[in-house]
């Protein structure tokens, strides 16, 4: 629109805490994604789950059904926290009076999680109808709950599973990321806001938002190589994989990884054509929506595409195309002709 005054780039900065680690671990133990699309492998989840008690997963399971990644929007309420931590997090919503933690937990933009706390039907159905069945009256009840007894529901679960799960596995993981995070630091002194949020996530194109004034990113292990996003107030938070210190030529098995896969070279030819969303891919491929999702983290992490985010939702296109002979001529070394 001609006159209208352009966006303003969000301020950006780097956060990291083992409390952002524990909500990230909740979630990939409440489940979302197939344990095999982490860089942890299906026998680290059956370890994981059986360090649970029954107890916990029923209270999860009551909680955001089948949904792990609600629990992520309560990055929110630990970002105010004085210290980073899961305890820091308990007390927080211990202390809520205002029903932040119902409006981390409802994981939306803001314009939906007012219209849900208004108990606007038709905003309440549509947002339901974005989770699968076998979740939807755990969500439902979410929507319905008094904010109080929600926050006190959510700490408990916190709680619990900070001392029978993460406690154990949580302080080996402190040191890798707190090294990415003043890495990730050091590059922000260097890289304009936009230009890291890329980098660090592996190809994520943020578009700002007009509601949203501050980008906070926020290295994780635990989900590699999946990037997690969430919005609380006006600030989004970017959950990207912490550096693995891998050797030089990790790009090269990434991108070829990608390209040996059928259904991955037919995606590339259709961005090839133009800019699609998750669901137009699917729907001009025939394939299911959460098999292309899978499909789009491997391609993104190898570099072949970009994901863009914005007000307009999340869209696909191509990336530079990596120069193939240039990547494992490096590889082999000198002497290759």
């Amino acid at each position: 629109m001609r006159g209208a005054p352009a966006l303003s780039a969000p301020e950006v900065s780097i956060d990291w805490g083992l409390g952002y680690e524990a909500l990230v671990g909740l979630a990939l133990f409440i489940g979302g994604e197939p344990d095999s699309t982490y860089e942890l492998g299906e026998s680290w989840f059956r370890t994981l789950r059986r360090k649970a008690s029954p107890g916990l997963r029923a209270a999860a399971r009551q909680l955001v059904g089948k949904e792990g990644y609600l629990v992520i929007g309560l990055a929110g309420l630990l970002r105010e926290a004085s210290a980073k931590s899961a305890a820091a997090l308990v007390g927080r919503m211990r202390r809520d009076s205002s029903g932040e933690t119902k409006r981390g937990l409802l994981h939306s933009d803001q314009a939906m999680v007012e219209a849900l706390l208004r108990r606007d039907n038709e905003a309440e159905e549509k947002y339901i109808d974005h989770f699968r069945p076998a979740s939807r009256a755990a969500v439902r009840r979410l929507i319905g709950m008094d904010p109080a007894k929600l926050a006190a529901e959510a700490a408990d679960l916190v709680e619990r599973w900070d001392e029978e799960v993460f406690s154990e596995i949580g302080p080996t993981l402190a040191e890798e990321l707190e090294a990415s995070a003043h890495a990730a630091a050091r590059l922000l002194r260097q890289l304009p806001g936009d230009r890291l949020i890329v980098k660090l996530t592996r190809g994520v194109d943020y578009r700002p938002e007009p509601w949203i004034s501050s980008v906070v990113l926020v290295p994780t292990i635990l989900s590699r190589p999946w990037v997690d996003i969430t919005e609380y107030g006006g600030t989004k938070f970017f959950f990207y994989p912490a550096s693995t210190g891998a050797v030089p030529d990790t790009q090269l098995v990434e991108v070829y990884k990608a390209l040996g896969d059928e259904t991955r070279l037919r995606i590339l030819r259709l961005l090839a054509t133009g800019v699609n969303s998750l669901t137009e891919i699917a729907e001009k491929l025939g394939l299911a929506k959460s098999t292309v999702h899978q499909h789009m983290v491997v391609l993104r992490t190898a570099g072949l595409t970009r994901s863009v985010v914005g007000s307009e939702g999340k869209r696909y296109e191509l990336n530079e195309r990596p120069d193939l002979n240039s990547l494992l001529d490096t590889y082999l070394g000198p002497g290759v002709t």
